[in-house]
């Protein structure tokens, strides 16, 4: 998972850097179009991977827990760069619709990516903002299966968390506690383990209550 995302954060940083060329006059609106048109497909498959990894990874686990990178939930942060790009002048010249498909599982090739380009210079009969996905070819549909899945997990994410912050509360108000890993040599793990020690209870609540203040936290607001 790590080697995923240390990838798309490579990509992510290339796509803020050609906004700020844009923003600085150092490059035109064409240059931009058609450079971040090959970022924005590059950076869809390696979110794809990493959401799916994540998801893999959650598998071993006793909850759904954050994978967490840089102090972050990475589902939510990915979530986060979806709104800086949505925010920048980017998605003037290139509209995304980063919304409604985090995944931009309607422009599932570099064809259709072309053509969203193409309707931004205004080649295109369609609007720019895309509505509901595009017919796909059929060699891309479980590709696009893919996508929509990933989308939807992202978008529960939030939802999902706050969940299990509120379940891991409960029983820490009765003296237990859920381990992360789903381990058989743990016995209870997934069902809870008595906490011993009051002192560890109390370090479970407050860090509990942190989690969920941070829970409270948009998406959109989070450092990138």
């Amino acid at each position: 998972v790590l080697q995923l995302i240390q990838r798309r954060e490579v990509v992510i940083i290339c796509i803020f850097a050609l906004t700020n060329e844009f923003t600085r006059g150092q490059i035109g609106t064409a240059e931009l179009q058609n450079k971040a048109t090959r970022l924005l497909h590059s950076l869809q498959k390696i979110s794809l991977k990493t959401i799916e990894a994540i998801s893999h990874w959650r598998e071993q686990l006793t909850r759904p827990f954050p994978f967490m990178f840089q102090r972050l939930n990475y589902i939510l942060k990915i979530l986060a760069d979806n709104h800086v790009v949505s925010s920048s002048p980017l998605n003037q010249v290139l509209p995304m619709s980063l919304y409604d498909f985090p995944l931009c599982s309607h422009l599932p090739t570099p064809e259709l990516f072309h053509q969203q380009l193409q309707a931004s210079q205004g080649l295109a009969a369609y609007p720019l903002q895309v509505s509901k996905p595009i017919p796909k070819a059929s060699k891309s549909n479980r590709y696009v299966t893919r996508l929509r899945r990933a989308e939807a997990y992202m978008k529960q994410e939030l939802s999902q968390q706050q969940t299990l912050v509120k379940e891991m509360q409960a029983l820490s108000s009765t003296g237990m506690f859920i381990p992360v890993l789903n381990s058989s040599v743990i016995p209870g793990c997934m069902t809870g383990i008595s906490l011993r020690s009051s002192v560890w209870g109390q370090r479970l609540e407050k860090a509990l209550q942190q989690a969920m203040t941070a829970l409270s936290v948009p998406a959109t607001e989070l450092p990138v």
